[in-house]
């Protein structure tokens, strides 16, 4: 795969986490979401509760001041994992 990406002058990244949570704000809405999630009382049982649920948490309670937040935190998030040389940041 590398002599393929090189071949076609295609540049990569070495020595970079192959997943970076910490530089995937999605990620941090999926945390927020399962935190919600798990504070539901009753807490869904079934299949169709639980679509239910997220979808009236995603539509409800993850708001778009949170996501705006998560995609302008992106820069101090780089800087902090260019910091820590790719290390987890704790995000």
């Amino acid at each position: 795969m590398q002599n393929y990406l090189e071949k076609e002058n295609i540049n990569v990244v070495r020595n970079w986490p192959a997943n970076s949570p910490d530089l995937n704000p999605i990620e941090n809405c999926w945390s927020i979401l399962k935190d919600k999630l798990l504070k539901k009382r009753p807490f869904p049982r079934t299949l169709s509760h639980m679509k239910t649920a997220i979808r009236s948490i995603w539509r409800e309670e993850i708001t778009t001041d949170i996501c705006s937040d998560l995609v302008t935190s992106m820069s101090h998030r780089l800087m902090r994992v260019l910091e820590l040389n790719g290390d987890r940041t704790g995000y």
